[in-house]
């Protein structure tokens, strides 16, 4: 084999991680194809109301499930954290031109789609159209702004990794885990929790898998109990909160409250399946094609707009041709084409637009840098 070839083969990505990203894109659309029926939109108020709101209990078996979908959207959030943890804890180095990239990709699309927005006659809010023009400010792909601020962390949180022992980075993690994800669990408005915060336990907990506990998370029949667990202990959970709601009122509107990034059953089911999928040893071109779309297919099948008109519409017009026993195979259909949609579409702006996207990042990137270093070199000028 000549070296050109091994350099190529060595370059490949092996496929288990990709497919378990591609599953996890996968489902978090469906549960935004589904969010619509339970948080509505604040800019079609009216017509939010004549929608079933999931996030009501209520004997309807077909909303019972659906609801219990909501849960997909915290379980493909963390499954996506935990892989780039299991990367980016071995790493101190930060891509200032990937950051830079994907924020110009968000910035992109929310300006496209708001003046596709106006020019078809919608009038957004005045809120509206300010997080459209500042979206990594105001957080309108939320994953993405907390995630940038965690990649630019994560040189740090890898320093102070290093420095721990296996016991001491053992108590750090059941602790932070127990803060973090069972009591603020139950209420999210402790401890000054936000995501950036579990973020930054799940990152902790990863390292010292990958560096003290290989053995055991390598186990297959290990993560097999561990996401039997977290499986069950998710369902339970769920129906026991939709039992309450169903007898008495205080519970009625809270069935969608298990369904949060820090629950402790999705979090264990997200890194049981991660462990399960990365043992997975086998190349597939097509998987790992379409895995490189995942980010693009998020900032663009969730695009600020589309959530707060497009689909409540769809929704409605859905609900209102066919009958609800056929409201899974509609979640399913309009899940697919959103997905086929947004791929189509990252696909055309990959090729073109993106192009020069990246090399406008590089050039800004060659700003910031030198800024940064003017900076540092003035604080630090009399030393």
């Amino acid at each position: 084999m000549s070296k050109k070839t091994i350099a190529h083969a060595t370059k490949k990505r092996s496929s288990g991680i990709e497919l378990l990203k591609l599953l996890a894109i996968i489902i978090i659309v469906i549960f935004h194809v589904c969010f619509s029926l339970g948080r509505g939109s604040d800019q079609l108020v009216e017509l939010s109301k004549q929608l079933p709101n999931i996030s009501n209990a209520t004997p309807n078996i077909h909303y019972f499930l659906l609801t219990l979908t909501q849960h997909l959207g915290p379980l493909g959030n963390d499954i996506f954290i935990i892989c780039s943890c299991w990367f980016l804890c071995d790493s101190k180095k930060v891509k200032l031109n990937k950051v830079i990239s994907i924020m110009m990709d968000v910035y992109f699309f929310s300006i496209l789609f708001f003046i596709i927005y106006s020019i078809i006659g919608e009038k957004p809010t005045m809120q509206l159209k300010t997080s459209a023009l500042l979206p990594n400010l105001f957080g309108v792909n939320w994953f993405i702004t907390c995630y940038v601020i965690f990649y630019l962390l994560h040189p740090f949180l890898v320093t102070i990794s290093d420095t721990l022992n296996r016991k001491t980075h053992c108590k750090l993690c059941i602790v932070s885990f127990f803060f973090y994800c069972i009591i603020t669990f139950y209420r999210d408005d402790l401890l000054y929790y936000n995501n950036l915060i579990l973020f930054i336990v799940l990152f902790f907990i990863v390292s010292f898998m990958k560096k003290y506990a290989n053995n055991w998370s390598n186990t297959k029949s290990n993560n097999q109990k561990l996401l039997i667990i977290g499986v069950i202990g998710t369902i339970i959970l769920f129906c026991v909160v939709y039992y309450l709601g169903l007898k008495y009122q205080h519970f009625n509107n809270k069935a969608l409250i298990t369904s949060r990034n820090n629950n402790p059953f999705i979090v264990i089911s997200s890194i049981a399946l991660f462990n399960l999928f990365r043992q997975l040893d086998f190349y597939n071109p097509v998987i790992n094609h379409f895995a490189s779309f995942s980010l693009l297919i998020y900032i663009i099948h969730e695009n600020l707009f589309f959530r707060r008109f497009t689909r409540i519409r769809i929704w409605a017009y859905l609900l209102s041709k066919y009958d609800t026993n056929y409201i899974a195979l509609e979640v399913v259909l309009f899940s697919l084409a959103l997905f086929l949609a947004s791929y189509i579409i990252s696909i055309v702006y990959k090729f073109t637009i993106q192009r020069l996207i990246f090399l406008l990042a590089e050039h800004v990137t060659k700003i910031v840098a030198n800024a940064l270093n003017n900076i540092t070199d003035y604080i630090f000028k009399n030393d």
